[in-house]
């Protein structure tokens, strides 16, 4: 364990910034002339920035290496720099000079609501060169601040392939719903059934219900866009399947108990003996979005939905098709959950061990 105190700087002790300029508009070009330019934080991706512009005539730039920091709306994304880059104006680069520059990212990451509230104060969102640098950074030894990434640096690895894992999930479900609903339609029509949405289910209007009772019981509140409260009474008996009236028109969702649909909603009311699962895998692929009949809050309406042409097969076949993409939907919300804890285990580690709260032992380096 190393006992050695932790010292309290500025950034400005550890690091240089560089805050970006926007460079003239005849230098930038998307044909791949000068530096890769990123602007501000639109660019940003998950950790490095994707450029899509360049610029021969640079003002200022940022090294390999050096943190990327959002200096206006919104103030605090952070991203690095993976090759130099030409940086514009809502930009700073931070180059570590005097500390582990991984250390720094994640130290800096626990910065940001103060930099966020020094913003606040602005006309516009924004924060300027002093008030970065006078950022307090707590700053344990080089070896530790080597160790602390080294633990941060294996939860990011987890998480990233949790999301990879959760993307080519996702690649899986899509690609086993176009095989499923849309096969060929010569061979489809001689066993399933063409009839019209309204033949087969109806569409029930929700019921309002005012905010103050969305805040109290277990019951979900369902809107048009998914869960926005919690009421103690159900309207409807679960399962079911809520789809987007006003707001967000034509949007899917599904349920797996009893809920209160609000008045921004449809639900389903089924008309046949058909399996519930299948037929929201079929209703989301309808893309009912593009069914918007309003020229201001967008609307769908349930006549135009009842008369959209539906392809059923025999009830088994869409079981099967519904206990297929069910298990893709568990795997993937699994993984979900997965990474939302895998979040907050990073978030506690960082709090603790970015302060001193926790120390590492140097020789093995675990908490």
């Amino acid at each position: 364990m190393d006992n050695a105190k932790w010292s309290t700087v500025r950034l400005s002790d550890v690091a240089t910034i560089t805050m970006g300029q926007s460079p003239p508009s005849s230098a930038v070009n998307n044909v791949g002339n000068g530096l890769p330019f990123i602007q501000g934080n639109a660019e940003f991706g998950s950790r490095y920035p994707e450029p899509v512009k360049f610029c021969s005539e640079p003002k200022k730039s940022a090294s390999s290496g050096d943190i990327l920091l959002s200096v206006r709306a919104p103030v605090g994304a952070l991203n690095i720099a993976e090759e130099e880059l030409c940086i514009g104006r809502g930009l700073a680069a931070i180059t570590a000079t005097n500390v582990n520059a991984q250390f720094l990212w994640y130290a800096l990451g626990q910065k940001i609501p103060k930099l966020v509230r020094v913003s606040q104060g602005s006309t516009f969102l924004a924060v300027n060169k002093t008030e970065i640098q006078r950022l307090i950074i707590p700053i344990p030894s080089l070896m530790e601040q080597r160790k602390i990434s080294a633990i941060l640096s294996s939860v990011d690895e987890v998480i990233e392939i949790t999301k990879a894992v959760i993307e080519q999930l996702r690649i899986m479900k899509f690609g086993l719903i176009d095989k499923l609903f849309r096969p060929n339609l010569g061979v489809k029509s001689k066993v399933w059934e063409r009839v019209k949405m309204g033949d087969i289910v109806s569409l029930a209007y929700g019921k309002s219900l005012p905010a103050k009772n969305r805040v109290n019981g277990t019951i979900p509140v369902c809107g048009s866009n998914g869960i926005v409260g919690h009421h103690s009474e159900s309207l409807v008996q679960g399962p079911g399947i809520i789809i987007g009236r006003k707001g967000s028109a034509g949007s899917v969702n599904w349920i797996d108990r009893s809920f209160w649909p609000i008045d921004t909603t449809y639900y389903v009311i089924m008309k046949e003996p058909n399996d519930l699962r299948w037929l929201y895998y079929w209703i989301s692929t309808l893309q009912l979005e593009r069914l918007n009949q309003a020229t201001g809050i967008p609307g769908l309406n349930r006549n135009t939905v009842a008369n959209l042409t539906v392809h059923v097969p025999p009830i088994q076949e869409q079981r099967e098709i519904s206990t297929a993409l069910s298990s893709l939907d568990d795997a993937i919300e699994g993984n979900e959950m997965a990474l939302d804890q895998l979040g907050f285990v990073k978030r506690g580690l960082m709090s603790v061990l970015l302060t001193g709260e926790l120390r590492v032992a140097l020789d093995t380096g675990t908490p």
